[in-house]
């Protein structure tokens, strides 16, 4: 009942539809989230569905914006490089790339803010790794 509803007239219907499919992990979420990107009309559902999937940093959901900043509505691609800043991974670097090729500038500056900050990110999170590493630990604590 609820992949129907992702095809309902009703655009609110159609977002709860696909927010409620991706909470429950249905196996077919992927494909439905993709198709929704490809055929939905309306910018601020595409838009919902970004946020959507940012709160969850996972590999899918990096995915699914990265699919995301193929549509060809600008202020999707544009909160899709936006959220795409927040994920600490090297693959987020190759998904946003050729968002900076893009025909519009703010897409392009967007990307380029959000690739800068993620190598920002990544440098900090190695740097505390390897603090981690090489900073002598106490073998006893003494309380």
């Amino acid at each position: 009942t609820l992949k129907l509803l992702v095809s309902d007239a009703n655009e609110n219907v159609r977002f709860s539809a696909i927010e409620l499919l991706w909470q429950l992990k249905d196996r077919d979420i992927a494909k439905i989230i993709k198709k929704s990107f490809d055929t939905e009309s309306e910018a601020s559902i595409k838009i919902k569905m970004i946020d959507m999937l940012s709160k969850e940093k996972s590999k899918l959901s990096l995915h699914l914006i990265g699919y995301a900043l193929k549509n060809y509505d600008k202020d999707t691609k544009v909160k899709a490089c936006e959220v795409l800043g927040d994920f600490v991974d090297k693959e987020t670097i190759n998904l946003l790339t050729p968002a900076l090729k893009d025909y519009d500038e703010e897409v392009k500056m967007k990307a380029l803010d959000s690739i800068s900050k993620v190598r920002k990110l990544i440098e900090q999170h190695r740097e505390h790794k390897l603090k981690e590493i090489f900073e002598p630990k106490p073998i006893f604590k003494v309380e």
